[in-house]
């Protein structure tokens, strides 16, 4: 299958899907910003799919490690971004199965709650439910997370 168009737009297009790793409505984005009509980007899509320059799989794991390793993120605020990039649920499954141990998990999570009380400076009942907000919203879930500041808070004493 040949590209639908060549030249420019095909140099500017491979340069950014090699770049990183980029869902396929990342690339239709860009597309539409480079003045790709819609019947067109459809059809660029799915060269770079057939040319497996795009892999949603490759995608969703690449997303998932990255987004946990790096920025700490829980897993509901990476599936959340998945889904925003409109990733299969099996493809999300996948890649939290793959890239993101639960040993590792537990020990993030425990580590942000001890950096973020040391933080904070305060201990108690208000400190722990701040705590537990912190990593609520890095995506944590909220009973884990829960459980987490108290067994933290337990063994202080």
């Amino acid at each position: 299958m040949n590209p639908p168009e060549s030249g420019t737009l095909l140099k500017k297009i491979l340069h950014f899907v090699l770049y990183r790793e980029r869902s396929s409505k990342e690339v239709g984005e860009k597309l539409k910003t480079l003045g790709v009509y819609p019947a067109q980007r459809e059809e660029w899509i799915a060269w770079l799919i057939t040319e497996r320059y795009l892999n949603e799989e490759r995608f969703a794991r690449a997303y998932a490690g990255g987004k946990f390793r790096i920025l700490h993120w829980g897993k509901i605020k990476i599936i959340r971004g998945l889904q925003d990039h409109n990733v299969s649920a099996r493809n999300i499954s996948m890649a939290l199965a793959s890239e993101i141990p639960e040993d590792d998990y537990l020990k993030t999570m425990e580590n942000l709650a001890e950096k973020y009380l040391e933080k904070i400076g305060e201990r108690g009942i208000m400190a722990n439910d701040k705590t537990v907000k912190y990593l609520f919203q890095k995506g944590f879930e909220l009973q884990l997370a829960a459980i987490c500041v108290k067994s933290l808070s337990q063994s202080e004493i």
